[in-house]
């Protein structure tokens, strides 16, 4: 399990990992209740636009990817697993839609074809897919309370 897991941080690493996996968990949660709410979880993407495209099997997997990899993430349940999971829906995304301009800014009107927002959540996936979730975890409840002392690494 330690080659899928790695080192399990402890300390206050884990504390901080905790704070910004609910953090960001919980807006990533909200960013897939807002497609259940917004036309459902299989047409949020219908219609005119740069996701007008998107099958509707796809657009499921995006809403279920979202919100699951959010309470996964909130959790540490399955992070190597949740974790690439978000990061291909972000990639997606960022692919289909959200390739205008790099950054919200308040000079201009609101564009809401930024990749800000998805650039920020593929990368924290990609960081604590590479980091892993910490020792206040399920992922170390589960899996790294069994493994050898080494596996766990103080911080500090």
């Amino acid at each position: 399990m330690n080659k899928i897991f790695g080192p399990f941080y402890g300390g206050r690493a884990a504390v901080g990992m905790l704070a910004v996996r609910v953090v960001f968990g919980v807006g990533i949660i909200l960013h897939g209740w807002d497609k259940v709410v917004n036309g459902g979880p299989f047409h949020w993407a219908d219609g005119p636009g740069p996701l007008g495209d998107i099958p509707h099997p796809l657009q499921g997997l995006a809403t279920i990817t979202e919100i699951g990899g959010g309470l996964a993430m909130i959790l540490g349940l399955l992070t190597p697993l949740a974790m690439l999971g978000l990061m291909i829906a972000m990639a997606v995304a960022f692919w289909k839609g959200h390739r205008g301009e790099p950054y919200v800014s308040l000079a201009r009107p609101l564009n809401p074809w930024t990749y800000e927002l998805v650039a920020h959540y593929g990368l924290l996936a990609f960081g604590l897919l590479l980091a892993g979730p910490g020792t206040l975890s399920l992922d170390y409840f589960f899996f790294g309370r069994r493994a050898r002392p080494s596996a766990t690494m103080p911080v500090p």
